[in-house]
């Protein structure tokens, strides 16, 4: 019954794709998440090339050894994770202590375990007078962290500097990177280096919004729809295991008897 394992396949796969499209709605209101998707794809566990090439498969066996039913075998697997980096809907607050970065950017915070970068400026300030995020880390400035002056009067231009006043006090530390693939999330709102880092390059074209929050860029009546169909889809596969099983144990009585 070599079906079940293609239709196992398959509910798993859903199953990953329902926890993908939970944690994406949990986060439809945190500001400066980037939601996620998955893409799948199929696959052999042995192809008629390797057949061929006669070639040593990991357990020591060669491809001659393999039964020839499992090319009828095509599994589902999960492909790949990917992370929709578009621009979320800008949001007024008042709030001279909230950031929003209107382009491609991101802000730089210091925490325990290293540098990372985010795009959730929901900023505040500590007892010492450092500019931190609602964790508690140190919002970084070209100089380091930014310590801000007491009753400070804060003005944030379109490029980052930060002043008192007119007196300018440091300028935001902004990064952007070549390629956004290469960026692990860390967290829900923080992103950090991969083991195969990007290249770091200056920020273009964009434009820091005082006052200003970045909303979460999920698509809530879209994935609440995804959620439907991958349900159905999960119960569809569910149903077919079941059935797989239910003949299995009749095979098995019929064959007893």
């Amino acid at each position: 019954m070599k079906g079940i394992y293609i239709a196992l396949s398959g509910a798993v796969a859903q199953e990953r794709r329902l926890e993908l499209i939970s944690n994406n709605l949990a986060n439809t209101n945190s500001v400066g998440y980037k939601a996620d998707k998955l893409l799948f794809t199929t696959f052999l566990p042995i192809t008629t090339t390797q057949v061929a090439e006669r070639k040593i498969l990991p357990d020591g066996t060669t491809s001659e050894d393999i039964n020839p039913e499992v090319f009828d075998r095509a599994y589902v697997a999960v492909r790949e994770q990917l992370t929709d980096y578009s621009q979320g809907a800008i949001t007024l607050t008042g709030n001279n202590f909230d950031l929003a970065i209107e382009g491609k950017g991101f802000f730089v915070i210091n925490t325990p375990e290293g540098e990372r970068y985010t795009r959730c400026g929901e900023f505040t300030v500590n007892k010492d007078g450092d500019l931190v995020t609602s964790n508690g880390h140190n919002v970084m400035g070209t100089n380091g962290k930014i310590t801000l002056p007491p009753n400070v009067d804060l003005n944030v231009l379109n490029d980052g500097t930060i002043r008192d006043g007119k007196a300018e006090i440091t300028k935001l530390k902004l990064v952007d990177f070549d390629d956004y693939s290469k960026l692990e999330k860390s967290g829900e709102t923080y992103f950090k280096q991969s083991d195969n880092p990007a290249q770091v390059k200056e920020t273009e074209d964009l434009k820091i919004r005082q006052g200003f929050i970045e909303n979460s860029n999920v698509n809530a009546i879209g994935n609440m729809v995804d959620m439907i169909t991958t349900q159905r889809a999960y119960e569809s596969y569910f149903k077919a295991i079941t059935t797989y099983d239910n003949i299995t144990k009749k095979i098995i009585e019929n064959a007893s008897r």
